[in-house]
């Protein structure tokens, strides 16, 4: 896992250095290396390759993250207006704090 992520920074620094490379305003789908490069700020890490993409914040239902370091999360935070609160299993959940 390590190794291929070395090997997408190796490749990456290889790409900046033959030109200027604009690693920000990424869209969704994008590789990243923190949320400030994504146009959603959330970066989204793959659990089993470990690489990380911008992804959409999560709509209400979804497994949702708070807090990520450098905004990179196994899930993103939930969509504006959502709360992300853990249900009986500890598992977190983007919830309408309305619907309470």
């Amino acid at each position: 896992m390590r190794s291929v992520t070395l090997l997408f920074v190796v490749l990456l620094w290889t790409a900046a250095d033959a030109q200027l490379v604009e690693l920000t305003d990424l869209d969704n789908g994008e590789l990243c290396f923190e949320g400030d490069q994504c146009k959603s700020y959330c970066c989204q890490r793959d659990s089993y390759t470990e690489i990380a993409r911008c992804q959409a914040y999560n709509p209400e239902g979804a497994r949702c993250q708070n807090d990520g370091i450098w905004d990179v999360y196994d899930y993103c935070p939930c969509e504006l207006g959502l709360d992300c609160r853990k249900d009986s299993w500890d598992v977190y959940y983007c919830v309408d704090p309305n619907d309470s």
